[in-house]
């Protein structure tokens, strides 16, 4: 039920709607207003304004009021003629009114005397200024979407235009995000934190990492608009963007298209890092681009079903790839392998773990045949030989580090269709209804062979997996009259998912003599992650923890909205309701259920040496260190609901003058199961376990949600001059995170899904002998209390009791001027602070001091948990400040561009806990860890450009041109996407974790008076590793922060070249030869920013490597073929 505040919420909001005119958004539409004067400038009074959409012929009537003003509302994007008329004037007609979804465009008229039956036209046209609304973002037409080149024509691509949009080094492979969506860092805030809508739908997966769920195809979509900042009181659950597609419909004519585009490793540029490596291949210059095909074809149909009156649309896209890929990597080298660490016995000496005390002290270094640091054969674990006997043999050199080079192939296809009916039923009433369906196919094998694992070829994690999304939108439109409209839709988005591991139906553990894991079932088939630490010749093989396999996902948003809007007078209010109910049925942890093996250097190290011990030598012992892993007890399933209220009203103060305010309300339920005890918490003033719905506890397992989400929204607008308008915008908006910030976190536990956790209690000690196993995870249980205390040794995720919800605000002071009719220049501040931003830490972590870890754990000595607690909190802040300049060209005269600029600087404290290659989240000093975001990129340039060779008909040259001259110089296009950005942060880490001896990672120190760059950027040492140094003492958290050196820069120039071909009057073919990254830069990936390692600074892939879309190639080439009538 809802309780008591939420309930009057409701009833008060109902009583608004009957007994106010209320207000409608604009999330698929947008608005048309202006004034009529006449020639003296006085307003015209009464008089007719007639808008009409050039492609389905329906036109929309309104009167302009007592100051010469109307507003007609709820139009749909696309080419508008605007006609004015009144008694004792010429008519006036304004053609080429390109009117854009979440737009007002205004389109002033000055009536001159005369007769009706005479008339004004213009064609060229309207200003540019945007003297309306003050958010922030940006529009893209569908001449952007068809022309601007995209790798794989997706759309998402093009986020990277707007204004402080940067795209993260992190992509979420297929095998999660079927759309292949292109994840981005919004105005400094996480990747998962935005919105997506499609007609008005959310498009947004909340369950887990909020990705898009579904990419609309380019035939499908009439234009886009992205707004970053200062959202309109429609708009929220959103830190980042607001992403809008609008979908095409029928026209009073049949359009078509149909399409061909191919990718082919022939016209690949190699690798430098992986398919150029000396020594390999025929000629010993490497083997060149892995084989790599890529097809992808469809086509799109639309028309009337009745002119003026019912309209239908569809298409239908395939995508097949096959994608090879060649990787680097670190496998034991043949000395290794055989125990050999004598090279090593100076500066990495290791020690017998059976010698000397528990303490580390006291222990005697390895020696065979009176030889120092090796390992005798007879010491070596049968389970180590097993594994190194899958394991591939070092191909590229003896080297203990990158001497591997391999590759494979990964295969994923892709099924894409839209259909759309839109009927304008009578001049009051229009509808239309759209399905989008998606479906996948994926098979990403691991690097080292099935059985052996390691890194996916394709990216992220060896899997093979199928996914089905689907996404309804209705929308229904009804006009009471000139001054009232309503608007209702309803949708809902859904995506589901079968992910396993590559190996899923192997028993490889059982098979290398690893016991008590493999059962014969998938979701534990295969072989645990065996990670070897280094901080010499770091190297894993199966599938780690963190990856998230198996993965089973069933993800349903349903959505219900009711939007008003009056016009009185200079006032347009806006009010409405926005309710949604999610459904998210999750089975994956990022725990292996295969389990997860760590060898740490410490456990071959002595205590007395500073820096000694191996990963290595403790695997050749088969003495992990740490050992997690999942334990499947039920599918888990949580529910949510989310409601929204908003007001607003625009206020035409005066002809120069707009105001926008408003306020929104949010209510974001508690996440409840979908059965009794389906949920968990943790009670840190107890030790229980509470478990959602039974006994005495709540149904959101005592998690208390806020009810006083408001959020004022306020925008001022005002034309300074003819050509310049200044505008200011403030917003607050609420929102639920990606991850554990919603969903996840409090079924991820014991006993719903057990996260066994075996930790060392001593740093230099192991856990267990290997071919011992692991003990038995315990027994789920739900007693009806709803209370249970927790076994030792298995994962604990609580929750606070007071969730908080997250929030931002933004805001803006934007400068614009027109430089020419179609040329104008933006100059804006804008910037952002959120506050109750979650963050996590194990609250159960050993602080750093001297002695046994177990007795220093907080609530080892409280409740005698031994495991790690990993509490999510809503108590972190962020903050963002920026200038974005844009410079835009609207498409005339053959050519445009939009160019834009970003400055930035974004602080933070590692948000959500997500840092990947970031420093260790240290839980005793939060503010330890405020500093630069790892997401920021400092300076940011990017540049769309369309430009059309002027020759041929309508240009200034060979208008009458005929013959070879017409086919050899007509019809060319020179398009592109052209950026520059400066570097991620790099952050300072330390491998040799024994001068903390804590429950978290080390860092290091800085060295004083060293030069951080010293030797200049290279490849094999982009920073100087000796401006860092342990900590002299044990037990101190080192003084490097966060983001104190930048890594490499990136430069892309992606840019296509066509030839169109008119054959007939409304038949045209392009032949398309699109290259991305142009000029064939080597766009560089992080240094290894571990300072103790042996290479340290040195880089080793190109940027995003192995992470799937985020990649940056070389120079790929993509041709195609499209035809259009």
């Amino acid at each position: 039920m809802l309780n008591r505040p939420l309930a009057s919420a409701l009833l008060l909001f109902g009583l608004a709607v009957y007994g106010t005119p209320t207000a409608g958004g604009q999330a698929v539409s947008g608005a048309i207003t202006g004034y009529v004067y006449d020639p003296s400038g006085a307003p015209v009074v009464g008089a007719t304004v007639m808008v009409k959409n050039v492609d389905t012929g329906i036109t929309t009537t309104r009167n302009t009021d007592s100051t010469g003003l109307y507003l007609i509302t709820n139009l749909n994007p696309g080419t508008y003629s605007v006609t004015a008329e009144a008694t004792g004037f010429r008519r006036f007609v304004q053609g080429n009114v390109v009117l854009r979804v979440d737009s007002t465009m205004r389109i002033d008229t000055h009536l001159e005397l005369g007769e009706l039956t005479q008339e004004v036209s213009v064609t060229a046209a309207p200003d540019m200024l945007k003297t309306e609304k003050t958010d922030v973002g940006q529009a893209i037409s569908e001449h952007e979407l068809q022309s601007l080149p995209t790798s794989g024509r997706n759309l998402s691509k093009l986020y990277n235009l707007t204004p402080g949009v940067i795209q993260n080094f992190f992509q979420i492979g297929a095998g999660e995000n079927p759309s292949e969506f292109n994840a981005t860092l919004v105005n400094g805030q996480f990747f998962g934190n935005s919105e997506y809508e499609i007609d008005g739908i959310t498009d947004t997966a909340y369950g887990f990492s909020g990705f898009q769920v579904i990419v609309p195809t380019q035939e499908s979509v009439q234009e886009m608009k992205i707004t970053t900042a200062s959202y309109d009181p429609e708009f929220g659950s959103s830190a980042g963007m607001v992403a809008q597609y609008v979908t095409k419909s029928g026209t009073n004519n049949i359009h078509a298209s149909a399409f061909y585009f191919h990718r082919n490793s022939a016209t690949f540029a190699a690798d430098p890092f992986t398919e150029k490596i000396p020594g390999t291949g025929k000629e010993g210059k490497g083997f060149g681009p892995a084989p790599f095909k890529w097809h992808q074809g469809g086509f799109s149909l639309g028309g009337p079903l009745k002119q003026n009156r019912m309209f239908w649309f569809g298409d239908y896209q395939f995508t097949r790839n096959l994608q090879g890929a060649a990787l680097t990597a670190t496998v034991p080298n043949d000395a290794f392998r055989a125990g050999d660490f004598s090279a090593l016995a100076q500066t990495h000496p290791v020690f017998d773990p059976l010698t000397g005390n528990p303490d580390g002290t006291g222990r005697q270094q390895f020696s065979c045949n009176g030889v120092l640091n090796v390992i005798c054969p007879n010491r070596i674990s049968p389970v180590a030989r097993n594994l190194l006997g899958l394991l591939p043999r070092a191909n590229l050199n003896q080297s203990t580090d990158v001497n591997y080079a391999g590759g494979g192939t990964t295969l994923f296809d892709q099924d894409q269709f839209t259909v759309r009916y839109d009927a304008n039923i009578t001049e009051r009433d229009k509808f239309f209804v759209r399905y989008t369906f998606l479906n996948t196919f994926l098979d990403n094998p691991p690097l080292f062979g099935t059985k052996a694992g390691g890194t996916a070829v394709g990216g992220l994690s060896p899997q093979t997996g199928n996914t089905r999304s689907q996404h309804v939108a209705l929308n229904y439109t009804h006009t009471f009259g000139m001054n009232l409209l309503t608007e209702a839709r309803l949708g809902l988005v859904r995506f589901r998912l079968d992910g396993y591991q590559a190996d899923a139906d192997l028993r490889t553990n059982d098979e290398v003599g690893i016991p008590n894991i493999n059962t014969g079932d998938r979701l534990t088939g295969g072989l645990a992650g065996i990670n070897v630490s280094g901080p010499v010749g770091l190297w894993f093989m199966g599938i780690s923890s963190g990856v998230g396999i198996p993965r089973l996902d069933r993800t349903t948003a349903i959505q219900a909205v009711n939007n008003w809007t009056n016009i009185r007078g200079s006032h347009q209010l806006r009010w409405g309701v926005d309710l949604r109910r999610n459904r998210f049925d999750f089975l994956s942890v990022n725990a292996s259920s295969r389990g997860n093996f760590v060898f740490a250097q410490s456990v071959t190290g002595s205590a007395d040496v500073t820096g000694s011990g191996l990963g290595m030598a403790t695997f050749l012992l088969g003495l992990p260190s740490n050992f997690d892993r999942a334990i499947f007890t039920l599918f888990p399933g949580e529910r949510q609901t989310r409601l929204a209220l908003y007001w607003q009203d625009i206020w035409r103060a005066t002809p120069k003058l707009t105001i926008n305010y408003g306020v929104r309300w949010d209510y974001f339920g508690p996440v409840t199961p979908r059965k009794p005890g389906g949920i968990v918490n943790w009670d840190p003033d107890t030790g229980d376990l509470l478990l959602a719905g039974l006994g005495d506890v709540s149904n959101s397992a005592n998690v208390r949600v806020y009810h006083d989400n408001f959020s004022p929204r306020l925008g001022i607008a005002y034309k300074l001059t003819q050509k310049s308008v200044i505008r200011a915008g403030f917003g607050r908006t609420y929102f639920g995170g990606n991850y554990d910030s919603v969903f996840y976190h409090l079924t991820s536990s014991y006993p719903i899904i057990a996260q066994q956790t075996i930790q060392q209690t001593n740093t230099y000690q192991p856990i267990f002998p290997i071919e011992q196993g692991p003990p038995a995870a315990p027994s789920p249980e739900f007693p009806s209390s709803g209370h249970l205390k927790p076994p030792t040794g298995t994962l604990l995720k609580p929750r606070p009791f007071d969730w908080k919800t997250e929030q931002i605000d933004s805001w803006n002071l934007t400068v614009e001027h027109q430089l020419a009719h179609d040329l104008k220049l933006s100059v804006a501040y804008v910037g952002n602070v959120g506050r109750h931003l979650d963050w996590g830490s194990n609250i159960n972590a050993a602080p750093a001091g001297p002695g046994p870890l177990l007795e220093r754990r907080p609530y080892y000595q409280k409740f005698g948990l031994d495991q790690p607690i990993n509490n999510l909190c809503n108590c972190m802040s962020s903050n963002y400040n920026s200038l974005q300049v844009v410079v835009e060209k609207r498409f005339s005269k053959g050519y445009s561009f939009n160019s834009s600029y970003t400055w930035a600087k974004a602080l933070d404290r590692e948000l959500g806990g997500f840092g990947w290659s970031e420093q260790s989240i240290n839980p005793y000093d939060a503010n330890g860890s405020y500093g630069i975001s790892t997401y920021n990129r400092a300076s940011v340039w990017t540049l769309g450009h369309s430009w059309q060779l002027p020759y041929g008909k309508g240009t200034p040259y060979g208008t009458n041109a005929i013959g070879m001259k017409k086919v050899l110089l007509a019809g060319w296009n020179f398009n592109g996407i052209t950026t520059v950005e400066s570097g991620f942060p790099i952050s300072p880490v330390l491998g040799d974790t024994s001068t903390l001896n804590g429950d978290f990672g080390q860092r290091p120190d800085v060295v004083p008076g060293a030069d951080l760059y010293a030797g200049g950027h290279t490849r094999e040492r982009w920073f100087n590793p000796a401006a860092f140094a342990a900590p002299s003492a044990c037990c101190r958290w080192g003084n490097a922060g966060r983001g104190l050196m930048r890594g490499p820069g990136l430069a892309s120039a992606d840019w296509s070249f066509w030839k169109e071909f008119a054959v007939r009057e409304q038949l045209r073919i392009q032949f398309r030869w699109e290259n991305f990254n142009f000029f064939n830069h080597a766009n560089l990936g992080q240094p290894n920013n571990t300072v103790d390692s042996s290479t340290a600074g040195r880089i080793t892939s190109l940027a995003g490597a192995g992470s799937g879309f985020g990649y940056v190639p070389m120079r790929r080439m993509q041709f195609g073929l499209r035809m259009s009538w």
